[in-house]
Order: structure tokens, then C-alpha cells, then sequence
């Protein structure tokens, strides 16, 4: 997902806990609408308390109590008969705490980070255009020429980038300073910070820089001295600067160092990262990924479990070809087709004809 091993452990921790709470309510939604569908061709429509006891049973996951409705739904002569025993929890099921709601992003990683600011150099007027590179592209001097001859058009002045590269994957052949524009003339110059060239002492001077200084040379050697001396400048700065950094600062340790690393230096420091709301807006969004294909994984096993469970007690034992036939289907529309046939079919064959 990310180039950052730390920002993709956070969308991992997250899609951990929502397939897992995606595939629970996934069967249990599944159950309550094949049941509601089964029950009305059975025994007619529920009345409302009967139904609203059906859609209390599948919106509070009780799903051992959905499972003993489905085996005895054979058995059953009424709705009142099917639901007696079948008691919903009492209270609807929890939600992780870092949970907020998010629009799901699945497109690729941005390039880079883009700012401007708008400077005088010596009564001139210029736009700094700084950019923080996380990825090599074989196109920018094209990229960053197109960009400054927009704002200069824009702006009415001149434009002056500058490329921090913030880690060795985003360099390469295409990064040289200069762009030759189509149809000659004179080349367009753009200046570029390798980060991993940068002195660590310089970049923790700064609360500006320090955030970049264990991307800096021989940083890997010193890590947790770095990272401490890295922490006393951000927490010395305003609430909002130190909550902005150590999302920038946690990030970028991930473009260098692997995840587990980064959390063993920083444990310390965890509780804290992850109650800040980017941080929780990197969990939610792994969580609401997770939790949709957990959704969409049960309602086909839900549904494969509801033909073989009802199949067997109505048709006997599939034979194996129908047992596989079973096992490889993945749609869904496909499956409740067959969960309602099943209740009524005469044989495995009938049950899966394809019209």
C-alpha cells in the first residue's frame, strides 16, 4: 500500500481488526437474510415483532443462535416456533476506539509531498517550491518544469524548486537538477537534497528539520540516539506542531527502517502516536478495507455453509463432484440462488441446475 514500512503496519494493524469484525457481522448478516427469505416461502411473512427479533438477532452478531435456527428450520412449523430460545445479546457489538470514518483512498502512493511559499530575495518576489520526494520518477525534470512554468503563469513571478529526496529508492538517472524543455532554449535548473547526504547534527538543530534526521548519514548506527535527541526537539515545540511532526517523523522512519524496528525504538511513545488522529486515520482506513472484504468473504462462506448444511439433511451426503462444484463457487447472486433452491429441490442435481 504505502512505501512506508510505518504507515503500512498502521494500515495493517487496522485491516487485522476489521476483517476479522467484517467476517463476523458478514455472518451474521447473511444468516438473518437467508433465514428471512427461507422463513417467508415456509411459513409466510414474519409479523413485526417476529421480524424485528430476526434483524435484532443478525445486527447483534448472535450467530450460535442464527446456526441452531438454520438446523432446525426444517423442523419448525411457524415463525414463533423457530425464534423461541433465540436470544439476541445485550448490547450491540463494540468498535475498536481509534476507529473514525475515512473515504477509502486505494490508489497508488503520491510521489512526493508538495509545498510553496511565497519569498524576496534581495526586493524580488519568488515562489519556493519545495518538494519532498518518496518515490523516483524517471519523468520529473518534465514533472517540476511543467509546475513552475504553471505558477509563474499564475503568479506573475519566478519559481525556485527544490527536491528533497528522502530516501535512496526515490533517486536515480532522472535526477540530475536540469531539464532540457522540447524545442531548446535554456535549461531549467532545479536544486536536489539527497537526505541520506545530510549531516544528522545540522537536521537536529532544528524543529523544522529534526523530524529528517534519522533519514541523515550514519543514522542507522545511532538510531535510538537519534530518535531521542529527535523527540526532545518536537515535544519541546506547541501541541499542534508536536502532533503534526510525529506523524511526519513516524512515517519517515518507515521509509528507512522496517516497522518493528521503528516501534521498538519508539514503545515508549506509542500509546501516544496512536490516540493522534493521523494515526487513527491510517488504522480506520485499513480497518474499513478489512471490514469490507470480511463482509463479502462471509456472505459466500455463510451461504456455501447454509446449501451443504440444508442439502444434507434434505438430500443426503453430496457426492464428491458436487462437493467440489460447491467448494470453487465464489458468487454470491450464484449461492443464494442455490440456498433457496435447496430448501425445496428434489435432488443435488436439480438444486444445481443452471436455470
Amino acid at each position: 500500500m504505502h512505501v512506508y514500512s510505518t504507515l503500512t503496519h498502521l494500515h495493517d494493524l487496522g485491516k487485522h481488526d476489521g476483517l476479522e469484525c467484517g467476517r463476523r457481522e458478514g455472518h451474521s448478516r447473511q444468516l438473518g437474510k437467508l433465514l428471512s427469505r427461507a422463513g417467508k416461502r415456509l411459513f409466510g411473512p414474519p409479523g413485526d415483532g417476529q421480524r424485528d427479533r430476526l434483524d435484532l438477532l443478525a445486527r447483534r452478531q448472535a450467530l450460535e443462535a442464527l446456526r441452531l435456527m438454520r438446523d432446525r428450520l426444517l423442523d419448525d412449523a411457524d415463525w414463533d416456533a423457530l425464534l423461541e430460545g433465540a436470544e439476541p445479546p445485550a448490547e450491540e457489538p463494540s468498535q475498536p476506539d481509534y476507529l473514525v470514518p475515512v473515504e477509502i483512498d486505494l490508489g497508488p502512493t503520491s510521489p512526493s509531498i508538495d509545498e510553496f511559499a511565497e519569498v524576496n530575495l534581495g526586493g524580488r518576489p519568488m515562489i519556493l517550491h519545495v518538494r519532498m520526494q518518496r518515490l523516483y520518477q524517471a519523468d520529473i525534470g518534465a514533472i517540476l518544469y511543467k509546475e513552475a512554468q504553471r505558477i509563474q503563469k499564475e503568479r506573475g513571478c519566478a519559481v525556485q524548486t527544490v527536491v528533497t529526496l528522502l530516501h535512496e529508492g526515490a533517486d536515480g538517472p532522472a535526477m540530475t537538477g536540469e531539464y532540457q524543455p522540447p524545442g531548446g532554449g535554456r535549461p531549467y535548473r532545479y536544486a536536489i537534497n539527497r537526505i541520506w547526504e545530510r549531516d544528522v547534527e545540522e537536521m537536529l538543530s532544528s524543529i523544522g528539520t529534526a523530524y529528517l534526521a534519522p533519514l541523515g548519514k550514519g543514522a542507522p548506527e545511532r538510531l535510538p540516539e537519534i530518535v531521542r535527541r529527535m523527540e526532545e526537539v518536537i515535544d519541546a515545540g506547541t501541541e499542534e506542531h508536536r502532533n503534526n511532526l510525529w506523524l511526519v517523523a513516524y512515517g519517515n522512519l518507515g521509509l528507512r527502517y522496517p516497522a518493528d524496528l521503528v516501534n521498538e525504538v519508539l514503545a515508549h511513545k506509542l500509546p501516544y502516536l496512536y490516540s493522534l488522529p493521523g494515526f487513527r486515520g491510517f488504522l480506520s482506513r485499513g480497518y474499513h478495507e478489512g471490514f469490507h472484504e470480511g463482509l463479502e468473504q462471509a456472505a459466500v462462506e455463510e451461504s456455501r455453509a447454509w446449501v451443504l448444511a440444508l442439502g444434507r439433511r434434505r438430500l443426503g451426503e453430496p457426492a464428491a463432484e458436487v462437493a467440489s462444484a460447491l467448494e470453487g463457487l465464489r458468487s454470491l447472486d450464484r449461492l443464494e440462488q442455490l440456498a433457496t433452491r435447496v430448501v425445496r429441490g428434489a435432488s443435488w442435481a436439480e438444486v444445481l441446475a443452471p436455470h
